[in-house]
């Protein structure tokens, strides 16, 4: 089963019952990594931009906690995403 692979690199939590979404990646920035979520996907990214997450396919994803390697996203949320709509911070 390689899809675990995608959680192991990432270090993708998700908890549905109080939309939090965290990751701890393993590996240095830069890198994009694919996010697996019940009915969704998007693309995690760090640069020397930051960091984004971006919805690519499926349905709407509502955050009510964001964070990176204890970096958290924290302006208004929940926040909801649809398909081609992302998050950017440092």
């Amino acid at each position: 089963v390689m899809w675990h692979t995608v959680f192991a690199l990432s270090g993708q939590h998700w908890d549905a019952w109080s939309q939090a979404l965290s990751f701890k990646p393993k590996m240095p920035s830069p890198f994009r990594l694919p996010v697996l979520l019940p009915g969704s996907v998007a693309l995690l990214a760090s640069d020397t931009a930051g960091l984004s997450l971006t919805v690519v396919a499926g349905k709407p994803v509502t955050l009510s906690q964001l964070a990176v390697g204890g970096r958290a996203w924290a302006p208004t949320l929940p926040k909801t995403l649809g398909v081609g709509q992302s998050v950017h911070w440092q």
